[in-house]
């Protein structure tokens, strides 16, 4: 989105191909953290290159690219993570590694955080699905939590799509 006052997110940042290298040390960075490492440990290279174009597509169209983000919302990717504050913190460590690693300013790099910030209730608290499966011994895995009862995220909290900036 661009101001009078002031260009995009996306603009200030260098456009897609600047986030496209940014997104890729993220993640990179995020394989190596000893709190987050785990969740690439069984993926495919061809599903982290989906993640990366998703991600890569997430950011340019919140942040005033014009890029079309196709992928689902952050709760319905992040439901069943099981994922905490701790796995939050990492998240924010690599991205604070990122943004020293690519000098990006303070002034954006708080911007960046306040952004992602928003997603929190929906991407932290999540029953693990496995967990879930595992204590319903009849349940159809098919079916989703949903089926046994538990419903994610819970009340009002659920952000669908990208705000902008």
């Amino acid at each position: 989105m661009t101001t009078d006052t002031q260009p995009s997110l996306y603009e200030r940042l260098g456009g897609r191909p600047a986030i496209h290298a940014f997104a890729s040390a993220a993640l990179r960075k995020g394989m190596a953290h000893p709190d987050i490492g785990y969740i690439w440990q069984h993926r495919s290279e061809d599903a982290f290159f989906k993640e990366h174009a998703h991600f890569v597509d997430f950011l340019c169209a919140a942040w005033g690219g014009d890029a079309v983000y196709t992928g689902r919302d952050m709760a319905t990717v992040h439901r069943g993570m099981g994922l905490t504050d701790v796995h939050w913190a990492a998240m924010f460590d690599t991205l604070e590694a990122c943004y020293i690693d690519f000098e990006v300013p303070r002034e954006i790099a708080d911007e960046i955080n306040t952004y992602f910030e928003q997603f929190k209730p929906v991407v932290i608290g999540s029953p693990d699905f496995r967990e879930v499966v595992l204590a319903h011994p009849d349940m159809d895995p098919t079916q989703g939590m949903k089926s046994v009862g538990i419903h994610w995220p819970k009340g009002k909290s659920r952000q669908a799509e990208p705000a902008s900036p």
